[in-house]
């Protein structure tokens, strides 16, 4: 391993962690793992270094901008977060900066890293000096301090610390766990980005909120089958409460925002912890809101005090639904049940809280009869009017690591590139829910969903300008815009109780008529299923699988 000896800059050394483009704009929401690892190394090295966080987004002026940037910054180490699904984008995202930076120290880390080292390191040991498997903060510190000392080598020994050896791919174990108490204020590093501000949208106080977003806990205590998280080293772990809100207090003070994105796997995990942290952020941070995330069951646990959170800024919860099958949750081993689900939704609907909607709709061993049920359920739940799409178009990813991934490539009878996160097409046990996904995923969406969201939008624009001087046109737009949002559950359904098609027109051939008028947007949402495909779906729902091939 070649030493990388230290730059003649004047002043502090340059460590950067770069946020890959991964096919869109810098996210809204802050690369908060990269932060939290830059800020404990600044907070360890102080005036010696300058850790700066990118977060830059993927068109090409952007890309060029922020190589411009950075190599101006001229950082002696650089770390890049993979995630997968994202590891080809990221090992010629750092290529490019090999080119411009060719005395630098490359580091890689994060979950695929850490879940795929010796596949990471065997592939992509020559473009990154260093791999880090487990949490960042202290392999990281090591690489750094051992670059500004002049010896990369000095970091070998560090737990987590990994590299491309004479023999092969070398790790010295997972990195040790950073106490809770040694956690640090994530907002220490400056973050450079060419995204848009954060904020959120209070639709119960009617205003925009500038916002943050951070992470208080750490790992989750569920199992669920298809979850990363769960192959990730370390149990859950929170920050203290009053160390949180004051990093909190701090970052407020010198810039202000009212409204905290908690980016937690599982924020309600402990009960008192929550009421304690609340009850702190209520006094330290009044006018403050907040949103975060949840599984079913500790969303649960908590129905009595949602009101009382409320009261203290609770705004929105995503909620990890994932099924409105009963057999697709427990193969997902989500632990919760259907009724569950539904109660879930209409706690947060009965108290008006935004809804973030985590949702798998399409999974290999699904039946027709499965891809059915989650449909009903979203009927059931009154979450047809959601003004985003996503949950239509999920489909289960098999990252590794994970239980399912396992039993997939069991299956198979070899393993999925480690590279990469498989595609469902090639794993679908039933053909009519396989001819279901091409349709309405290749076909429907890319065809359709950018011009019906297009619609929607400019509906409820001219809802709001015709508000005042003409009220029923104004409720006609709101109407033709809420019918037209119905269209992708009437597809879908359509899809299901009706036989193969060739094509997604074939199937649905109204679709070709849709120009965005007031006409064909009430053509759209007009459509109903046949008498014969109700008669169909009647047939098949008794007929649900009895069991599946595990």
């Amino acid at each position: 391993m070649p030493k990388h000896g230290s730059s003649s800059r004047a002043g502090k050394r340059g460590v950067a962690l770069v946020a890959t483009p991964l096919g869109g704009p810098a996210a809204r929401v802050h690369p908060i793992g990269a932060m939290t690892v830059a800020s404990y190394v600044q907070s360890e090295l102080g005036d010696e270094i300058d850790a700066k966080v990118f977060n830059f987004g993927s068109s090409p002026a952007s890309r060029e901008r922020a190589l411009d940037v950075i190599s101006a910054f001229r950082p002696e180490v650089l770390g890049f977060p993979v995630y997968s699904g994202h590891v080809v984008e990221v090992a010629e995202w750092a290529k490019l900066f090999r080119e411009r930076l060719p005395e630098a120290v490359f580091v890689a880390g994060g979950p695929h890293v850490t879940l795929t080292w010796p596949d990471f390191i065997a592939r992509w040991g020559g473009v990154f000096d260093l791999c880090i498997a487990g949490d960042g903060e202290l392999p990281f510190l090591a690489a750094v301090e051992a670059t500004l000392e002049g010896d990369v080598s000095r970091c070998w020994g560090e737990p987590g610390i990994g590299r491309r050896g004479d023999d092969g791919p070398i790790m010295n174990g997972m990195a040790a766990q950073l106490p809770t108490e040694r956690w640090v204020d994530p907002f220490l590093c400056e973050v450079v980005e060419d995204g848009e501000e954060l904020v959120f949208t209070d639709r119960r106080d009617r205003r925009m909120r500038r916002a943050v977003a951070l992470v208080s806990s750490r790992s989750c205590p569920q199992k669920c089958s298809f979850c990363a998280i769960i192959a990730m080293p370390g149990k859950w772990r929170a920050a203290p409460t009053e160390r949180l809100v004051g990093w909190l207090a701090g970052r407020r003070d010198r810039d202000p925002f009212d409204h905290i994105y908690f980016m937690d796997a599982n924020f309600f995990v402990s009960a008192p912890r929550v009421r304690e942290l609340v009850s702190a952020m209520a006094e330290r941070l009044p006018g403050v809101t907040w949103s975060t995330s949840s599984t079913v069951g500790f969303l649960l646990h908590m129905a009595d005090e949602i009101p009382w959170l409320i009261e203290r800024g609770l705004r929105g919860v995503e909620l990890g639904l994932e099924s409105g099958s009963a057999e697709e949750l427990r193969f997902l081993n989500k632990r919760a049940t259907v009724d569950e689900n539904h109660r879930a939704v209409a706690l947060l609907q009965q108290h008006r809280l935004e809804l973030g909607l985590d949702f798998i709709m399409f999974y290999p061993d699904q039946t027709r009869a499965q891809l059915l049920e989650n449909l009903e359920f979203l009927q059931r739940a009154a979450l047809l009017d959601e003004e985003m799409f996503d949950h239509y178009l999920t489909v289960l990813q098999l990252y590794p690591g994970t239980p399912l991934r396992t039993l997939y490539e069991g299956r198979r009878g070899s393993r999925f590139d480690p590279d990469e996160l498989p595609g469902p097409e090639p794993l679908f046990v039933d053909e009519h829910v396989r001819s279901i996904h091409r349709l309405f995923i290749k076909e429907f969406a890319p065809r359709y969903l950018p011009k019906i969201t297009a619609t929607v939008r400019a509906l409820q624009r001219e809802a709001r300008a015709l508000k005042l001087t003409d009220p029923p046109a104004a409720q006609r737009c709101r109407l033709e815009a809420t019918l037209l949002r119905h269209v992708p559950f009437k597809v879908l359904w359509h899809l299901c109780v009706s036989e193969p098609a060739s094509s997604i027109e074939e199937a649905w051939p109204w679709l070709t008529r849709f120009d965005g008028s007031s006409e064909s947007i009430r053509g759209l949402a007009a459509i109903q299923p046949t008498r014969a495909q109700g008669r169909e779906l009647a047939a098949i729902q008794p007929a649900r699988a009895q069991g599946m091939n595990r």
